[in-house]
């Protein structure tokens, strides 16, 4: 949370997220992960994201480097969206923190804010906290990436961020020697 009047923006530019590709998949014949991956995969191509669907084992391996191990995968509905990847959201924070400290702002650390506040005309003036506090502010930066349509469902966003999913786990790849 942080005060920042409007006349003092100032362009950061974060460095760029990693674009690795997102594989997405869903058993044959299984309701829950087959209906996901398909509902996922609509939205991506709905949103007009770079997806290329697997209809093949070679077609699944061609989305890994060749030395990479996959399983049997062709009772699958898989899909790679090669515009989904990740964003290092810490060092973003951080970067931006310390930038908008620099111009003078004053940043509340550990606020767990529950909802924004509106001004008579409908514009947001200020967060109420989980401690009931109201903090007045200038400007209002959230930054809860793409769950902010569900977080903070009266800004309408329409469709201006959009999570068609998460990863219920990563696990970094390691080679074996």
């Amino acid at each position: 949370m942080s005060r920042l009047s409007p006349s003092n923006h100032v362009g950061l530019v974060l460095s760029n997220p990693c674009r690795s590709g997102v594989v997405v998949l869903g058993l044959s014949g299984d309701r829950g992960p087959t209906a996901y991956a398909q509902e996922s995969y609509a939205n991506d191509r709905a949103a007009g994201a770079n997806v290329i669907q697997a209809h093949s084992r070679e077609e699944v391996r061609s989305f890994f480097p060749s030395s990479a191990p996959t399983a049997d995968l062709e009772d699958r509905f898989v899909y790679l969206n090669r515009d989904g990847g990740w964003a290092n959201a810490g060092k973003g924070l951080k970067l931006i923190t310390d930038r908008i400290i620099a111009l003078g702002a004053n940043v509340l650390e550990g606020m767990e804010v529950k909802e924004l506040v509106y001004n008579e005309v409908g514009r947001v003036a200020g967060v109420r906290c989980a401690n009931a506090v109201v903090h007045d502010a200038d400007l209002v930066i959230v930054a809860t990436g793409s769950w902010t349509p569900s977080t903070f469902p009266k800004l309408t966003l329409n469709g201006t961020c959009l999570a068609t999913g998460y990863a219920p786990f990563c696990h970094k790849l390691v080679r074996r020697f």
